[in-house]
Order: structure tokens, then sequence, then C-alpha cells
């Protein structure tokens, strides 16, 4: 073999050797190139799953906030209702003619004294004789009677206005039962 045929076999060994790397890369490229799409697709695909989720948590916050509000709206509502009921029935009771008046003071100063020793009774002056043989009379602009103790460690008051406030307080729930159930 001669020194030509050498060179020859050397250029077609390194030609051969160079499309087998050529082949390879081109290969490699290929997967490399798969890889990424495949990468791409799955990047892409997380970002929309999170973009979806992201999407759901708004729209449930939204419902929920929305739900809330709709709820504050009704408590707010029903509480002007009951508001209402309850100054109807102070109405009422300031309505009470004297005569009316005279009959709960002196029923609640019985009651009373059955449990104190009351002290001073304070009431409007048209029924002061009230206090007569319970405690001492103090005047009063308000209707109904204001009771204290006659050590003074205990007041009971018994004005309509705090008869009223009391007894709406107390049957709220029955009154919320009535009007909106």
């Amino acid at each position: 073999m001669g020194l030509e045929e050498v060179r020859q076999e050397i250029v077609e060994e390194a030609e051969r050797e160079a499309e087998k790397l050529l082949e390879e890369a081109e290969g490699e490229k290929e997967e490399i190139l798969e890889e990424a799409k495949e990468e791409k697709k799955e990047v892409l695909k997380k970002a929309e799953e999170e973009a979806e989720k992201e999407a759901e948590a708004i729209r449930k916050k939204e419902i929920s906030n929305a739900r809330m509000e709709a709820q504050e709206k009704r408590l707010e509502a029903r509480e002007e209702i009951i508001e209402e009921v309850k100054e109807k029935f102070r109405d009422r009771i300031e309505g009470l003619d004297q005569e009316t008046e005279r009959e709960l003071v002196e029923e609640s100063l019985e009651d009373l004294s059955q449990e104190i020793d009351i002290g001073v009774v304070r009431t409007r002056e048209e029924i002061q004789d009230l206090a007569e043989g319970y405690g001492e009379f103090k005047e009063m602009d308000e209707r109904g009677a204001v009771v204290k103790t006659a050590d003074g460690s205990r007041r009971f008051d018994l004005t309509f206005d705090s008869i009223a406030e009391n007894t709406v307080n107390e049957s709220r729930k029955e009154v919320s039962e009535v009007l909106f159930d």
C-alpha cells in the first residue's frame, strides 16, 4: 500500500468517522429538540393549570365575599326592622294612660318589696303617693320608676324606656323568628 492509498484510507476513515459523528449529533440534536418541545409543553401545561387554579380561587373568594356582603345586608335589614319593632313597642308603652302606669308601678313595687328592702323610689310627681310605705320619694321625669335598696347596693330600673329595651332584647330571638321565619 502506497502513501496515497494510506492517505486516502485515513481520509475516508475520517470522513466516515465525521459522518458517524454528524449522524450522532443530528440524533442528539433531534432528542434535545424533542425534549425541549416536551418540556415546553409541560411548562405551558403547568402555567395553564396554575392560572386556572388562581382564577378559581379568585372566583371562590369573590363568591364568598358576595355571600358575606349579602348576609351582612340581611342582618342590617333585620336589625332595622327589630329597631322599628322596639320603637313601636316603646311608643305603645309611653302611650299608656296614667292609671295603667300607676298599676304597673304599684305591682312592681309590691313584687320588689317581697325580695328587697326598698330605700328610695324615684317616680313622677303624679304618682308619688305610691312611694309611701316603701321608701323615700324622689321625683324624676321619666314614666315608670327607679328603685334603690335601702343600703344603696342595688338599683332597679323600671322606667318604661328600660322595660321596652329589656323586653325587646330578651325576646330578640322570638321577634326574629316571628318576623323572618
